[in-house]
């Protein structure tokens, strides 16, 4: 669990059928687009040329703050990826050291749908 993301956040718990039943597969759908939309609109929000109240060069740090809040919003829940490339590159790079299919039938279609599917629809 070091290189992909799983839902629920294990804590260090095995992903079980009485663990995976806490966050349904729906919700985390639902959780990892909405924080990806989110993070979307508040960067093109502060970057906007047209926003008169903008935070000029505290950009970076309101979208600091942003992406902090939407972690400790979305983390409990998937562990809020919100790249596609956050989880499909270390997976595969499990897979190419040894790990096989591991990384990729753990959460089931979950690594696919979860966590590189509804991050780009949130960012439609």
């Amino acid at each position: 669990m070091i290189f992909g993301e799983y839902f629920p956040n294990p804590g260090a718990k095995p992903l079980a059928k009485a663990t995976r039943q806490m966050v349904p597969h729906s919700t985390a759908c639902f959780a990892e687009a909405l924080g990806a939309a989110l993070l979307t609109l508040a960067i093109f929000g502060f970057m906007s040329r047209k926003n008169e109240g903008a935070p000029g060069p505290l950009v970076p740090i309101a979208l600091g703050i942003t992406l902090i809040t939407l972690i400790c919003i979305f983390a409990p829940l998937t562990q809020a990826g919100f790249n596609p490339a956050r989880d499909l590159a270390p997976r595969f790079f499990s897979f190419l050291v040894g790990w096989k299919e591991i990384p990729f039938t753990t959460n089931g279609v979950g690594w696919l749908t979860v966590y590189v599917v509804s991050p780009c629809v949130g960012l439609c």
